[in-house]
């Protein structure tokens, strides 16, 4: 079969693989759909280090079951199904605490030196396989993974019903919290982003105001929105000193705040203006399978519209240099899904 093999930074080409067999107690999915992940343009160009070549990238995908293992009851082929594509060890303290995406053993599809899904077909155990309901469509279900990071992020904002809320971010994890954030009832939702189409796509989404950090005095555009020193809650997804300092900033005291970006390692923060207000913050990592579940559940009701946040569907033949465009700035859409299918056949 083909699979997109990662070599090393900035190089990657399509390469023959062993089809895989499932083990006992695993699904084999064939890969209809799979997003292009930031941590994913990140390995890419080697500034994240968890991507050890040789690999094949990929972790946000949907597919239709192929085979299944000996032990595995309830999938049968061409039964369309999603994946939770971080595994746990079920031991340890985070695990027993039932924070499995919290474990210090887990282990991520297209991460580090474990083969994901920009091929045709893998296996995964069957826990982490997830049946998808009539009402899902398989593209919309390629963005479940993402949605779930969002949904969780969400949960550990709340309460935020009536609140005033700034979201700093509105790439394709801000976008999708700005939709699970409508279900919530916010009063008001202000996104900070530097980018024109997607403060654009904010609006769209659900923000009730966008502002330019690029255009100065923050405080003073909150003010002509009558939110100056009334922001509640602030979430940040990005993953840099400037975005998480504008949530301390701009946070009213006594204020709550949530970080979801995972770029940069370290960040500089104003330690003063948190405790001299009380300014409360929080992380949020990944998601809960039960986050994922809920999720799921949201799609298949016709509550969250994550189609809008497409930018792109392409054919397989082109990951490497969509990603190659969009590692160089060349191309800043909000999620490129790739269609693997048939299409890997042509």
């Amino acid at each position: 079969m083909k699979a997109w093999m990662y070599e090393g930074p900035w190089q990657m080409r399509v390469v023959d693989v062993p089809e895989p067999s499932p083990a006992a107690d695993e699904v084999k999915i064939r890969v209809k759909y799979c997003g292009i992940c930031g941590s994913d343009i990140h390995g890419y160009t080697g500034a994240s280090g968890r991507k050890i070549p040789p690999m094949i990238m990929g972790h946000e995908f949907s597919g239709t079951v192929a085979e299944t293992g000996s032990d595995v009851r309830g999938f049968a082929p061409g039964q369309r199904v999603v994946v939770l594509p971080v595994e746990s060890c079920h031991q340890c303290e985070m695990c027993r605490q039932g924070k499995p995406h919290l474990c210090r053993n887990r282990r991520g599809l297209g991460v580090l030196d474990v083969d994901g899904a920009f091929t045709q077909y893998i296996c995964v155990k069957a826990e982490y396989v997830y049946p998808l309901p009539e009402t899902v469509s398989d593209l919309d279900a390629a963005l479940l993974e993402p949605l779930a990071v969002a949904y969780h992020a969400v949960s550990e904002a709340r309460p935020v019903a009536g609140k005033n809320v700034l979201l700093v971010g509105a790439g394709t994890i801000g976008e999708l919290i700005l939709q699970c954030l409508s279900l919530e009832k916010p009063a008001a939702v202000v996104v900070s982003d530097l980018s024109e189409a997607h403060r654009a796509a904010a609006l769209q989404n659900g923000a009730t105001a966008a502002i330019d950090p690029a255009a100065g005095d923050l405080e003073g555009q909150l003010e002509a929105l009558g939110l100056r020193d009334r922001i509640d809650v602030a979430m940040e997804a990005v993953g840099a000193s400037a975005t998480v300092q504008q949530t301390i900033d701009l946070t009213a005291a006594g204020g709550r705040v949530v970080w979801v970006g995972n770029a940069a390692k370290m960040v500089d923060v104003g330690m003063q203006s948190i405790v001299t207000r009380e300014i409360s913050i929080r992380g949020s990592y990944a998601y809960t399978p039960e986050d994922f579940a809920a999720c799921i559940d949201l799609l298949a009701q016709g509550k969250l519209p994550v189609r809008k946040i497409v930018s792109d569907v392409i054919p397989f033949q082109e990951i490497d240099a969509v990603m190659n465009k969009m590692a160089k700035k060349e191309l800043e859409p909000l999620k490129i899904v790739a269609e693997i299918g048939d299409s890997i056949l042509q």
